[in-house]
């Protein structure tokens, strides 16, 4: 028996990512297997060989699959072939799921007189969602701290803000804080989602998923 097809019922409106800041508003034409076929013009396209990131809004969610473009389609819809999207993440609309990426943060006490947020700490975060994130931290902070933050992705930084709902230990001396997020745009959000996506399948390819 073949692969089962992806997800997707064509015409499917998606959003490509590839490279640094590449992307392509188009539609998903096609599906074979894991395969999809995407429209795009070629000086608009990625390239064959590229890896990129192919995202579906759905009303359930939204999708995510990573694969590699494959060939190029010169048919009446001109496009292109993503190949090799073995496998596909959902992440709900409210209810994102956490995943242990850890990149570089700053962050800072939001005061209620404050004019502006002074992100003077430094750290690491241990996990990170479309909805939150866990960080190292010093020390603990109160439940309801209201933070700004400064996540050090590597194609910019994404900014929001978030309160602490809980602090906990992990040996060895570790604090650690969930903060949930409380401001953030959708185009931040969308950031650390397909952050997500690139480490978990960088990790399926080196079977360490």
């Amino acid at each position: 028996m073949g692969r089962p097809a992806l997800p997707v019922r064509p015409p499917q409106a998606c959003r490509v990512e590839w490279g640094r800041e590449r992307s392509l508003r188009s539609y998903i034409h096609d599906v074979q297997g894991t395969e999809l076929l995407v429209s795009g013009l070629p000086h608009e396209s990625p390239g064959v060989g590229a890896l990129v990131d192919v995202i579906v809004v759905q009303s359930a969610g939204m999708l995510g699959f990573s694969g590699l473009a494959t060939r190029r389609e010169p048919g009446p819809v001109p496009g292109f072939w993503v190949g090799n999207c073995h496998g596909f993440h959902r992440t709900q609309r409210r209810q994102y799921v956490r995943h242990a990426l850890s990149v570089p943060v700053r962050y800072g006490i939001l005061l209620p007189d404050q004019a502006e947020i002074k992100l003077d700490v430094y750290g690491r975060t241990v996990d990170v969602s479309g909805g939150g994130v866990s960080l190292h931290m010093p020390g603990n902070l109160p439940t309801g701290t209201l933070l700004g933050l400064e996540l050090g992705l590597p194609e910019r930084a994404v900014y929001a803000t978030g309160r602490v709902i809980r602090c906990w230990s992990r040996p060895p001396a570790r604090r650690i804080c969930a903060v949930r997020f409380e401001s953030i745009t959708e185009q931040d959000r969308d950031r650390l989602v397909r952050a997500i996506f690139r480490d978990q399948a960088d990790l399926r390819r080196r079977g360490l998923s």
